[in-house]
């Protein structure tokens, strides 16, 4: 499963984004249990093999061609088994499998931070027209009233120049 696609969310549809958000993280979190019970059942096979595989080297030490028989002859010799490394591969990819999943429950929780975070922005006028401070504001308007005058002044002028002509 691929959680990426999942994370991500269109901020212009917060409403659906909400309400799906829980269905998503719970999904999630039950993928990570199950992530979290095959690590823990791929642990136990492999204590199993490998107690298996030293039960079997201690009764047959000169069958299995050990020197000695000592701790680290037999640790050696039951690493090297065909059955220990399909253990520990399967612990191994267990493990990163789960670590996927803890990966995904962060990236929800940080998705649903970014969703806050948006509602927040929205509350707050985030995303609203701007508005001119006071000071620039009244500059505007200062600016735009003047302007009106001499646009006034000059239409007054250009019809007393007209009315002038045709007297």
């Amino acid at each position: 499963m691929d959680y990426k696609k999942d994370i991500s969310y269109d901020r212009f549809y917060l409403d659906q984004e909400i309400e799906q958000h829980s269905c998503k993280y719970s999904m999630w979190l039950d993928e990570q249990a199950k992530a979290i019970k095959q690590r823990d059942l791929a642990k136990e096979k492999l204590e199993l093999v490998k107690a298996q595989l030293d039960t079997f080297v201690r009764s047959n030490i000169s069958k299995c061609k050990l020197v000695k028989g000592t701790e680290t002859e037999i640790n050696n010799w039951i690493v090297q088994q065909e059955d220990y490394k399909n253990a520990l591969s399967d612990k191994i990819e267990a493990e990163y499998n789960m670590n996927l999943m803890n990966a995904a429950i962060k990236a929800f929780d940080a998705r649903k931070k970014m969703i806050e975070l948006d509602v927040q922005g929205i509350i707050s006028g985030l995303w609203s027209r701007p508005k001119e401070p006071k000071e620039i504001k009244d500059n505007n308007k200062e600016y735009r009233n003047d302007r009106c005058i001499k646009n006034t002044e000059s239409i007054e002028s250009k019809l007393n120049e007209s009315v002038k002509k045709r007297e």
